[in-house]
Formats: C-alpha cells, sequence, structure tokens
C-alpha cells in the first residue's frame, strides 16, 4: 500500500501506487489485455494495439485504493471519536483524551493504522504547543472527509466559545457513528448490484468463448476476413465502453 504523502502526511484523497503494487496489478492487467486480444481478435500479437486500455485500466485501480484509504480513515476516525469522548466523560481533557484514545486505538487497529499515525502527528504537534483544533483542521483538509472537517469546525468553535466541550465531542461521535452505520446499509446494498454489473461484464466475453471453443467455424470469418476485424473491434469499443458506463453508474458517494 503507498499512499500519496506531502511531507511524510498521508493526503488521503490522493493514492500513488507502489513499485510492487504496479508490478502486481500490471501483471494482472497484462493477463487481461491478452484475454480481450484472444477473445476478440483470436490473436495475441493483436495484445500490442489493445495495451493503451491499461492507461484506464489502472486510473480504475488507483481510484479504488483510494476510496478504501478513505473509507477506512472514516470507519477508524469513528472510532476515535467515541474514545474521545468516553474518555472526557472521565474527567480528562482534551488533549490528554487523546493520549489515552492513542493506547487505546493502537490495542483496536495496531500502531501502523491511518489513525494512530494521525495521532502520533497530533500528539507531536502538542508537544510543539500547536492546539488540538489545528491540528485535527489540517487532518480534515488531507482527509477530504465531510465529517472530520465538521468535527474539527465544531470543536473549533467550542475551545473559542469555552462551550460543553464533552457535549460537543458526544454529539459529534454520535452523528458519525449514525451516519457510518446508515453508510454501511447503503454500501451492503449497492456491493450487490455491483455484484450483478460483475455478471453482466462477464456474460458477453464467455457467450463469445463459448462458441469460439464449441463452434470455431462460425467465428473464423470475425477472425481471418477485414470486416470480421472490424465488426469485432467496434465490439469490444461498445463493451469497454458499456463497462466504464456501468461503473460510473454504480460510483454512488454514501
Amino acid at each position: 500500500m503507498s499512499s500519496s504523502k506531502n511531507d511524510g502526511l498521508i493526503i488521503y484523497n490522493l493514492y500513488e501506487l507502489s513499485f510492487i503494487e504496479y508490478f502486481r496489478y500490471g501483471i494482472l492487467g497484462i493477463v487481461i489485455v491478452f484475454g480481450f486480444s484472444n477473445i476478440f481478435y483470436d490473436s495475441l500479437l493483436a495484445s500490442v494495439f489493445l495495451f493503451p486500455v491499461l492507461i484506464p485500466y489502472f486510473r480504475i485501480i488507483k481510484k479504488k485504493l483510494c476510496i478504501r484509504q478513505q473509507n477506512k480513515l472514516k470507519e477508524e476516525f469513528k472510532e476515535l471519536c467515541i474514545s474521545l469522548a468516553a474518555q472526557m466523560s472521565a474527567g480528562y481533557s482534551i488533549e490528554n483524551s487523546v493520549k489515552e484514545s492513542y493506547v487505546e486505538m493502537s490495542e483496536l487497529y495496531g500502531t501502523d493504522s491511518y489513525i494512530c499515525k494521525e495521532l502520533k502527528v497530533i500528539l507531536g504537534k502538542l508537544k510543539n504547543n500547536i492546539s488540538i483544533e489545528d491540528s485535527i483542521a489540517q487532518l480534515a483538509i488531507r482527509s477530504g472527509n465531510q465529517d472530520i472537517r465538521l468535527f474539527s469546525e465544531v470543536l473549533a468553535i467550542g475551545k473559542r466559545s469555552g462551550g460543553d466541550l464533552i457535549g460537543i465531542v458526544r454529539s459529534a461521535a454520535l452523528n458519525i457513528a449514525e451516519k457510518a452505520d446508515a453508510e454501511r446499509e447503503i454500501r451492503s446494498i449497492i456491493s450487490e448490484k455491483q455484484f450483478e454489473q460483475m455478471i453482466m461484464n462477464i456474460i458477453p466475453l464467455v457467450m463469445i468463448s463459448y462458441v469460439k471453443f464449441s463452434s470455431p467455424e462460425m467465428m473464423t470469418v470475425m477472425y481471418q476476413t477485414t470486416a470480421g476485424r472490424m465488426i469485432m473491434s467496434v465490439c469490444f469499443v461498445i463493451y469497454i465502453a458499456a463497462f466504464l458506463l456501468g461503473r460510473k453508474i454504480m460510483e454512488i458517494e454514501v
């Protein structure tokens, strides 16, 4: 996993693949290209002309991994808010609550988790007399997450006005937890539709492969004539366009 970083800090709405990830996903992409060239053209040489397909392929991979890391941070931040509310209810200040919550988060997610890395940064800034609200505000900018941004804004207002910080943090934790539960239900529904879309993407390839291997003489004209290759090229373009359109439709932000 290789997130985009700025001065050692993770930028969660960007993602840069590591060398190992490029290699692993590149091997899979090459296999896919060879598969397409075999199915649509019955020729591995045609894969040379299909390699541009790897450009949107890697974009899709990066976006998928970026969303995954954002969702992971969001889930971990939800647990942090719940922990902070509990610590402050026990009488700790917001700053000391962060220290206690770090111990709890490290036990829950491990010290290499996103939230523990961010808590280390926040604790380091506290030692340099940078306020907790400013530290979380900077995290909100890097995360690109609305919940963290709203939490930082509410916390800053509460600190400036001397309001009920315990109530503010508890309310924010409750709101984030309720929203996370709703998002989890929505993702569950979407995942079912995404599985259906994946099946629909596979069916055309299975049908062509079945005809190709069960009745090869029927596909000979499509593979060995100029008109046939043009038709298969049009079919390939339509297939890729339908695939990308289907993904676009299913990209519902929750």
